[in-house]
């Protein structure tokens, strides 16, 4: 049985894929590194892939604001069966 490597940037990118790591030690890592330590457990993992790869911080993914259409009042207008339903969120 392989012996698990210490969690550090000196890690090959390889053995880090091959062990199981928690999230905990992930954002430890993250913090040392300065890397963002919000996020999903597999969130965090591609982001140190990408560091280990790469020596780089892997930019935020920047959520844009959905555009809506609708002019319809769905808080106040009253429904019918001639109502359109459209793409509004």
């Amino acid at each position: 049985m392989d012996k698990r490597p210490n969690l550090d940037k000196n890690i090959s990118i390889k053995d880090f894929q091959e062990f199981y790591w928690l999230k905990e030690e992930l954002v430890i890592f993250c913090r040392k590194e300065g890397l963002r330590t919000g996020g999903s457990k597999i969130e965090i993992t591609e982001r140190i892939s990408y560091f280990l790869k790469t020596r780089e911080k892997k930019p935020p993914i920047l959520k844009t604001k959905i555009k809506t259409t609708s002019k319809f009042d769905w808080n106040n207008a009253k429904l019918s069966l001639e109502t359109v339903i459209t793409d509004n969120l």
